[in-house]
């Protein structure tokens, strides 16, 4: 009995079994639940405290959601902008660099047999944009050149009036009377007039152009049909573009009323000094 009330600590007054009665047993379990010491009390004591942390963890502070949700919206930032540069990156073309560009300029027919022009890719090629050398392709195609430094006609048909005129230092050109805008300015350097390849792919007829991008060699030829008596004959060079057919001249006679109404007539025979002036 003394070994098993040792066991139990000091708790309470020591009593002997035979002196317990039910009242004096409860008592003595109460005392021993109320101590401070008692390991009853401090199981008790430390699942409280266990459970305080464990409810203060649950709660998250303002300052804690801030950064979480400032956290998140960066990331959004940084891979929408990453996404953003890898597709332009996949998208990007970039224009492929010449050291030097091979030109094969004649005939057709001819072609197998032409030597290579070697050109200064510096001066034919800038910023993914070929340009052709308009003085030579007039002089090996026979072209008519007239002209000065502000306008340059180039005439590939006498007989039938076809004609371009480039003003350098401009995009603008003149075809068959027809003003068009071209990707570039047109550039003069010494004799060479130098224009985007792009206008001989829209404009002319009877030139056949193509450019090699991963060789660097620019074709240029005539085109030529073999003709009944099996000989070679070179096609036309003409423009796409052509002039506006003009109007026949009418009389005043032709007129309607209406349109007459609208007009002032005055004697063709007047100077321009001598023409009355028209009422707005």
């Amino acid at each position: 009995v003394k070994s098993r009330q040792n066991n139990r600590g000091n708790v309470g007054a020591r009593m002997d079994i035979r002196e317990q009665t039910p009242s004096q047993r409860r008592s003595a379990r109460e005392a021993k639940r109320i101590n401070p010491s008692s390991p009853e009390i401090k199981r008790s004591a430390k699942r409280a405290q266990g459970y305080k942390i464990k409810k203060n963890k649950k709660k998250i502070s303002p300052v804690a959601v801030a950064l979480i949700a400032m956290f998140i919206g960066i990331f959004i930032v940084i891979s929408l902008l990453f996404g953003v540069l890898f597709y332009a990156n996949l998208v990007k073309t970039e224009a492929p660099q010449y050291t030097r560009i091979d030109l094969i300029m004649g005939l057709e027919h001819e072609q197998n047999d032409i030597k290579k022009i070697r050109l200064d890719a510096e001066t034919y090629y800038r910023d993914g944009i070929l340009f052709v050398n308009m003085t030579s392709v007039a002089e090996k195609f026979e072209f008519i050149i007239t002209g000065d430094h502000k306008e340059i006609r180039y005439v590939t048909d006498e007989k039938l009036g076809e004609n371009v005129k480039f003003y350098p230092g401009t995009p603008f050109a003149c075809v068959n009377g027809t003003m068009i805008r071209l990707d570039v300015n047109v550039e003069k350097n010494g004799e060479r007039i130098l224009v985007p390849l792009s206008f001989f792919e829209e404009y002319v007829s009877g030139i056949e152009t193509e450019f090699d991008e991963k060789l660097g060699v620019l074709t240029f030829l005539r085109s030529t049909e073999r003709s009944e008596s099996g000989n070679f004959v070179e096609k036309e060079i003409t423009f796409l573009l052509k002039a506006a057919p003009t109007s026949s001249s009418l009389s005043e006679n032709e007129l309607s009323d209406e349109i007459r109404e609208k007009c002032y007539f005055f004697d063709m025979t007047f100077t321009p000094e001598t023409i009355p002036p028209v009422n707005e």
